[in-house]
């Protein structure tokens, strides 16, 4: 079965097609959050929640081949050279 690569943010998460469509379909309903810093002075820091538009897309995904797959899974965590 193939796999699919899911990226958010800076990692990479390697699911079952299944899984990752859940995934999507799960983040497409989700609203953002985020806070600003603002000096005390000026209030202190703000957070922000709001609904998510076309523009705020941050997930990617690719198919990754079974072949592929078992490769990568046979060459396991990198190390640092």
């Amino acid at each position: 079965m193939s796999k699919v690569v899911v990226a958010i943010g800076y990692k990479n998460y390697v699911l079952d097609t299944a899984d990752a469509i859940k995934v999507a379909e799960a983040l497409s309903r989700a609203e953002l959050y985020d806070t600003k810093y603002r000096s005390q002075e000026k209030g202190g820091t703000s957070v922000h929640v709001w609904e998510q538009d076309e523009s705020d897309s941050t997930i990617s995904m690719t198919i990754l081949s079974d072949s592929l797959h078992r490769m990568a899974k046979l060459a396991g965590k990198p190390t640092k050279d």
